[in-house]
């Protein structure tokens, strides 16, 4: 089966498409008069993602082989893609090799590695605690709950070493398109609910500005390690990688915590462990970190432009205001910003927030809600 070089020629970009099934591979559909393209799925490195789509605009036909569809794979080191099977103006051709000379990936699915789901995630004791806490709080607050990914189970481990996280990542076969981030937390314990200190490892790391940022982002993905020891007595720890092929997509201005957050911690207290951001590169992010005891719950707020906070205050429901700083637009990502209790929160009470700001430099948009804070967590010795 041959294909004109010339129906190919015209610049490319995905879009839907109807999947048809033949030798058990969907057919992936490429539309030349729009330049339009989708790939069920594609393999980069050790991982599958699914439901691809990327806009190309300049590209080398390099063959067309036939024969019986091989496995869609892309090569990020030279941008060779290989399609087993596309539709073209009604025709399906097989085996289609060309290299990409310049595309922008727009979103992507789940990744698609064995068994590990959402639903059927390999975690247990304190990271099946940490996650399912975790993907509570995202979801109550309107953020998508996080897949586990094997790829970046396998690097979690090497979290706080003097390597990024994002070259971690791509050194395993994690799609270089991707941005990753980390954070690594421990908590003083000898307490045999191994879940419950997975909870209180989460809590403690959401008591950060930058590593609750981190952990409420739209990330899809995580990849997590227990860690033990370092030297101290009863420390159990967590180290947390995230990362996806990033598509934005917040609904509106999003907050962590939000008005269904009811049980979150209201500080830290002292001598109860320790918190570090890891950010995808080296030295972002490393003015505002937790000081044990001294701080309350921070408030994260996400957009899909750029956030800029003007005011905001932190009441307790009859009682005053908390002071709070605000930060917005210098960080890793100018659509998010934080507003920082600057003096501890009060347990299992409600408070009031108003938020300010500007979205995109020119929308103001204000938010009202209540949260609920828990009790604090326990110092050390849990039963």
């Amino acid at each position: 089966m041959k294909i004109s070089i010339h129906k190919l020629s015209r610049s490319m970009a995905l879009v839907a498409m109807a999947f048809a099934s033949v030798h058990s591979h969907a057919v992936d559909a490429f539309d030349s008069k729009d330049g339009l393209l989708t790939l069920d799925r594609v393999k980069v490195g050790g991982t599958t993602f699914r439901s691809i789509v990327a806009t190309v605009n300049a590209y080398t036909l390099v063959g067309v082989a036939g024969g019986a569809p091989v496995e869609n794979t892309f090569d990020t080191t030279t941008n060779t893609l290989v399609m087993g099977e596309v539709a073209h103006e009604g025709v399906t051709y097989n085996n289609v090799t060309v290299v990409l000379r310049t595309f922008t990936l727009r979103s992507s699915g789940n990744t698609v590695i064995g068994s590990s789901t959402l639903a059927t995630h390999q975690f247990t004791g304190e990271m099946a605690g940490y996650f399912n806490a975790l993907n509570r709080y995202r979801t109550q607050c309107g953020i998508e709950a996080l897949a586990e990914n094997t790829v970046l189970d396998g690097i979690a481990p090497s979290v706080g070493t003097a390597t990024t996280p994002s070259t971690l990542a791509s050194g395993a076969g994690y799609p270089s398109w991707s941005t990753v981030g980390a954070v690594s937390s421990t908590y003083l314990s000898n307490s045999s609910n191994a879940a419950l200190v997975g909870e209180y490892e989460l809590q403690i790391a959401l008591m950060d500005p930058a590593a609750m940022l981190t952990l409420m982002r739209p990330y899809t993905q995580i990849g997590m390690a227990s860690s033990l020891g370092n030297g101290a007595v009863n420390q159990r720890g967590a180290k947390v990688v995230l990362g996806t092929p990033v598509s934005r997509n917040m609904p509106g201005v999003v907050t962590f915590p939000c008005a269904n957050t009811t049980d979150i911690a209201p500080f830290d207290p002292a001598n109860t462990g320790s918190v570090s951001y890891v950010g995808p590169v080296y030295g972002q992010f490393n003015d505002d970190h937790l000081v044990t005891g001294a701080q309350g719950t921070p408030i994260g707020v996400y957009a899909n432009v750029g956030v800029a906070l003007t005011s905001a205050t932190v009441t307790a429901r009859g009682g005053t205001s908390v002071p709070v700083k605000l930060k917005s637009g210098t960080m890793v990502y100018p659509t998010e910003g934080y507003v920082w209790p600057q003096a501890k929160l009060l347990p299992n009470t409600t408070y009031d927030v108003v938020i300010n700001g500007t979205l995109g430099g020119s929308y103001n948009f204000t938010k009202r809600f209540a949260f609920k804070t828990g009790a604090a967590i326990p110092e050390q010795n849990l039963p």
